[in-house]
């Protein structure tokens, strides 16, 4: 199995994802970029733009035979009393050099995308410096995928242990935040860890750090110590977590943990969510295919699929013109009287400058491709969630605080997965079989008021 890296890029040349809508997306300067966990977003724009510019070519090639098509075809609408045959013959010339074009530019596509198996693509980059994540929709963790469990609880912390002495001087849980990140970072090779805040797209107005004028790109880095002074803050708009991500299968599948701890008065507020991030869509997959297509019943097949589509494909390129056309009378007034855009920016006060799904999100299925990926999942959430719950018991019993309830507390995450009692299975959620499906919370992830692209 390929890197997301390499399928992503593949889909790109073969068409299975729109390069121009990839490039709109990387370069808007309206919105946050979100994070694509798995993908490289520098390495991608620039396969967008290496397809888009090979299809561009393509598309012009194919204005030679379009214009005498265009011509016979307007000839016998005008004299309809004309015998089709008639009109079509001296046209079989051009649909021919179309099939041609299109043959040729599919080709070169697959000779491409096969290079991709041996290409090393480069690595997905630390997400250190993009500490701010800005979300268009109703969930601050965009990006990150679904939601997959979640689980919180209070402890007193004046409350000292069975024959012990409570020596925690409560005044900040960054001290318990860094203890139980690092014993996830310890005991799971591949977990890393980065303090973030989130923030609603609608929300930024009148926060300089993230935007410093109302038609600017937000940022999406701030110093490090604005970040930690969160650690712990309650504010209505802005909020720290931890973010600990784990990659699964070769970052085929992404689990992240945000924890987030609070104080209130003399008690301890503690919270856990875990979002997965599944798999890429099967037809993104098409890079598995790529070494098949070779030998001459291949290429014989390709050409016959290609005169076929030189009925229609040959519209290319005249659409092709009406697009730089558009493009240009846009660049023009844009550069006259300014970018509609910013002005609806201005006057709005809740503009929404976050996207509610990242590309990497949007690409992704729910479902599993091999029965291991879920036994995986499972086994990196279930312990990392053993090693987050008896952290926080052991830092709290080594300062003096009763845990008592949250030992409790624990029994009850541990089983809450799945709970048989007399014969009846009662689940969460659950997926096995072939094709397992993520389901329950999976499914509300990718209804279609969530932005998803198709």
């Amino acid at each position: 199995m390929h890197t997301p890296n390499q399928y992503v890029a593949a889909a790109l040349h073969s068409g299975a994802i729109d390069p121009q809508f990839v490039i709109d997306r990387l370069e808007d300067k309206h919105r946050a970029p979100l994070i694509e966990i798995g993908l490289n977003s520098s390495y991608v724009l620039e396969e967008a733009r290496r397809a888009r510019s090979r299809r561009w070519m393509r598309d012009s090639l194919l204005l030679v035979p379009a214009f005498p098509i265009m011509g016979g075809l307007i000839e016998y609408i005008d004299h309809s009393y004309m015998d089709f045959l008639d009109a079509i013959g001296p046209m079989l010339p051009y649909f021919f050099l179309v099939a041609l074009i299109v043959f040729v530019h599919q080709v070169i596509s697959n000779g491409y995308v096969k290079k991709l198996i041996s290409v090393e693509t480069p690595k997905p980059p630390s997400s250190s410096d993009h500490n701010v994540v800005v979300s268009g929709g109703y969930s601050p963790f965009a990006g990150y995928g679904f939601d997959l469990d979640s689980w919180s609880f209070t402890v007193d912390t004046t409350k000292p242990s069975s024959g012990k002495e409570n020596s925690w001087i409560v005044s900040s849980p960054t001290e318990l935040l860094d203890y139980v990140s690092s014993a996830v970072v310890s005991n799971i090779a591949s977990a890393t860890y980065e303090d973030k805040i989130f923030v609603n797209g609608k929300d930024i107005r009148n926060n300089k750090s993230i935007l410093e004028f109302p038609t600017v790109t937000p940022h999406t880095s701030i110093p490090e110590e604005a970040v930690r002074d969160k650690i712990g803050q309650t504010d209505e708009h802005i909020r720290h977590y931890r973010v600990i991500s784990i990659p699964i299968w070769a970052g085929h599948l992404h689990l992240s943990i945000f924890l987030r701890f609070a104080i209130s008065g003399t008690n301890l507020f503690a919270e856990a969510r875990y979002f997965l991030l599944s798999p890429l869509q099967d037809r993104l997959m098409d890079l598995d295919n790529a070494p098949m297509r070779r030998g001459a019943h291949y290429y014989w097949g390709l050409f016959v699929m290609s005169s076929i589509k030189s009925i229609i494909a040959w519209i290319r390129g005249p659409l092709l013109l009406f697009h730089l056309l558009g493009k240009f009378q846009k660049h023009i007034a844009i550069a006259i009287f300014g970018d509609p855009e910013d002005k609806v920016k201005i006057r709005s006060t809740t503009y929404n400058y976050g996207h509610a799904v990242s590309l990497r999100e949007a690409w992704s299925t729910p479902k599993y491709h091999r029965y291991f990926q879920m036994l995986d999942k499972d086994m990196t959430y279930k312990v990392s969630q053993h090693i987050v719950m008896n952290s926080i018991v052991d830092f709290l019993e080594s300062r003096g605080v009763s845990t008592e309830d949250v030992k409790e507390r624990r029994t009850t995450i541990f089983n809450s997965g799945v709970i048989v009692s007399g014969g009846t299975v009662n689940t969460n959620h659950i997926a096995v079989g072939k094709g397992a499906a993520i389901k329950t919370k999976v499914m509300q992830a990718f209804r279609p008021d969530t932005g998803k692209v198709q």
